[in-house]
């Protein structure tokens, strides 16, 4: 069972079953503290499947979603990155985690990962984190783009797929 799973027992168990009612009258903070007590979000983007063979980048709409949302990508599956006799190796979803460098498809996120920037500032969305939009900033993004991290020119001799799902926790 997963740490979600587990969590989700914990509080069926104890008789505080989280309703759509209770979570959307949340504050900012409470919605942060479900997120990372890996609670059950409130509603999900979507499920994408980003394959490790392709450079093409997915778009996540953020219509849904306002200021003070918690958004937490999570993900399965497995690339193997191909390279010289396969040396670069297999990875989940969370890569090898060495921030990755400027001619990656998605620079500073881990190496040969899942991964996620913000539009239009192109920030890289940290990967199983609990990420408060709008928080210290004057805007929202206004797109999410997910995709696999590897060296630009790269993807050709790549096999496999990661399945995201980016959840959103409401304030």
């Amino acid at each position: 069972m997963t740490k979600q799973g587990f969590a989700a027992a914990a509080v069926i168990a104890a008789g505080l079953a989280l309703t759509p009612a209770s979570i959307a009258d949340a504050s900012t903070a409470d919605a942060l503290a479900h997120c990372q007590a890996g609670w059950p979000p409130n509603s999900s983007i979507g499920t994408y499947t980003l394959a490790g063979d392709s450079a093409a980048r997915v778009e996540a709409g953020l219509s849904t979603i306002t200021s003070g949302n918690v958004v937490r990508i999570i993900g399965s599956g497995r690339v193997h990155y191909g390279g010289f006799l396969g040396w670069a190796g297999e990875w989940g979803p969370e890569g090898n985690g060495r921030p990755a460098a400027t001619d990656w498809a998605f620079p500073g996120a881990s190496e040969y990962s899942a991964a996620g920037s913000w539009y239009p500032t192109g920030a890289t969305v940290p990967f199983n984190t609990c990420t408060v939009l709008g928080a210290g900033s004057p805007s929202m993004p206004q797109k999410l783009f997910l995709g696999v991290n590897d060296h630009t020119d790269d993807f050709g001799d790549n096999k496999g797929s990661y399945q995201v799902a980016v959840w959103v926790y409401h304030r």
